[in-house]
């Protein structure tokens, strides 16, 4: 859903989540990847921050890791935060 330039959800009745984010991806594996002001994180379903928004870049959630990019480098999350950066 989107509304003046921002990004939400809504179940078809009410909103779910507001439309706050510049933009926002689809729910995988639970979580959704967000971005604002050019930094990425990840949100669950109740629009809580799961996962600050600190990232470059980063991808949806597959067999619980995602990929995410930082300070030019690449590396894979799981759904605490746990990151493991790519040498």
């Amino acid at each position: 859903m989107l509304k003046g330039g921002k990004w939400g959800y809504s179940d078809g009745f009410k909103i779910v989540i507001p439309t706050m984010y510049d933009e926002i991806f689809a729910f995988k594996e639970g979580l959704a990847s967000f971005e604002i002001d050019e930094k990425c994180g990840y949100i669950d379903k109740q629009n809580v921050l799961v996962i600050p928004c600190v990232y470059d870049a980063c991808t949806q959630f597959e067999n619980g890791r995602a990929k995410v990019k930082q300070d030019g480098s690449w590396g894979t999350i799981d759904k605490e935060g746990k990151t493991v950066w790519n040498k």
